[in-house]
């Protein structure tokens, strides 16, 4: 029996660009909605152009857009206008990451659209909220890392600040709509109404800081760079060197800790003077150099398997080739890789999440084209006048 991706038959219509936005939609498609995307005429979403490019398409592009439909509109033009008003006559969602006061210049505001779509749910991310006094800053990712302190903890020690090596305020803004659409659309159908979500950016990364904030409210300081150590988990938990690489030792509590001595081993006096873990948690940096000399005597595979052997949870630090290269990740459908004839020769990572029951193989398509689809979302439209 065939197998119906939980979304099939939802259309979103998604006139977001770059990052947050399009990674909503994109899970979403993942989850087997369609999604059109409206674009600007002749050049597209930004992110058409970031590099790298291959065959003229660029990967930073098609890993965000993948089994999505595009249209180039020009949301000023009458003509567009008229076009995209049929869009959101059909469509379950609308999906935009402008700057608050945009949609309601171009007369697109969740009011008007609530009025004469009542069902159609409003998604929006931006730097603050629609509500917030402070929305018309421009908010770019690095500017939301640096306001919510989560560059504070990021880093070696005091003073050594670092963004996230990831764009975590355009990430999980991205995820925390794509949370509350399912849930919008679930309320619809008992309500029969649409809503309107606002994601700040802002409260999407702060949402991610439990123990720098709980940290604060309990003892009134803030809590800085902290690396690899985690302060509420008594060491050693953190990044070791060996011989030859990096590795990750997890022994955060007594029980581990004992185990850990065992296997290095680690001599009586170290063992009785950091038995109590209050005592290892104000000993961290002593405790991480007396390990490392005893480490330091053979490679990281060796003390992997060592650490393994004694039920020590640890790991080598990979990059992003060995990361790729485990093989439940190469074995499995994370990783996309594209048939001979397609326009980027290159593997992308897919959405996570996976159905056990569906047994199918699926492609999660290609990139679209600027405009490759007006003509079906053309077709599409006029079918949807015919049968109204």
């Amino acid at each position: 029996m065939a197998y119906d991706l939980p979304l099939t038959g939802v259309t979103i219509l998604d006139v977001s660009r770059v990052l947050s936005g399009p990674y909503c939609t994109f899970l979403l498609a993942q989850l087997g909605a369609r999604v059109i995307k409206v674009e600007l005429p002749e050049t597209g979403d930004d992110s058409r152009q970031f590099g790298p490019l291959i065959n003229g398409v660029s990967g930073y592009f098609a890993s965000l857009n993948r089994g999505k439909e595009s249209i180039g509109l020009d949301l000023k033009a009458d003509a567009d206008r008229e076009i995209f008003e049929a869009l959101l006559a059909s469509a379950d969602v609308l999906v935009e990451n402008f700057r608050p006061q945009v949609m309601d210049r171009l007369g697109y505001s969740w009011q008007v659209l609530h009025a004469r779509y009542p069902r159609l749910i409003y998604g929006s991310i931006s730097g603050f909220g629609k509500q917030n006094v402070d929305n018309s800053e421009p908010a770019y990712d690095i500017i939301i890392q640096a306001l919510s302190g989560i560059m504070s903890v990021t880093g070696k020690g005091k003073g050594d600040f670092n963004r996230v090596g990831v764009s975590i305020a355009d990430l999980s803004s991205g995820l925390f709509l794509a949370i509350g659409i399912l849930a919008s659309l679930h309320k619809l159908q008992t309500s029969g109404q649409g809503e309107i979500i606002d994601i700040a950016m802002l409260d999407s990364v702060l949402s991610l800081m439990e123990y720098p904030v709980m940290r604060y409210s309990t003892s009134g300081l803030s809590p800085g760079p902290i690396g690899t150590y985690r302060p509420a988990i008594p060491p050693p938990f953190g990044l070791f060197k060996t011989r030859s690489e990096v590795i990750v030792i997890a022994a955060g509590n007594d029980r581990l800790f004992q185990k850990l001595g065992d296997a290095l081993p680690l001599d009586h006096s170290f063992m009785e003077r950091y038995r109590d873990p209050e005592v290892r948690k104000d000993s961290e940096t002593a405790l991480t150099l007396e390990i490392e000399t005893v480490l330091l005597q053979r490679d990281a595979p060796q003390w992997i398997a060592i650490l393994k052997s004694h039920g020590i949870p640890c790991a080598v630090v990979n990059d992003v080739a060995a990361a790729v290269s485990l093989p439940t990740v190469k074995n499995g459908r994370l990783l996309h890789r594209p048939e001979a004839e397609s326009d980027f020769p290159f593997f992308l990572v897919s959405s996570p999440i996976r159905f056990p029951l569906d047994d199918q193989v699926r492609d999660p398509g290609q990139p679209p084209g600027l405009d490759e689809h007006r003509e079906k979302i053309l077709a599409t439209i006029t079918a949807a006048q015919h049968s109204s």
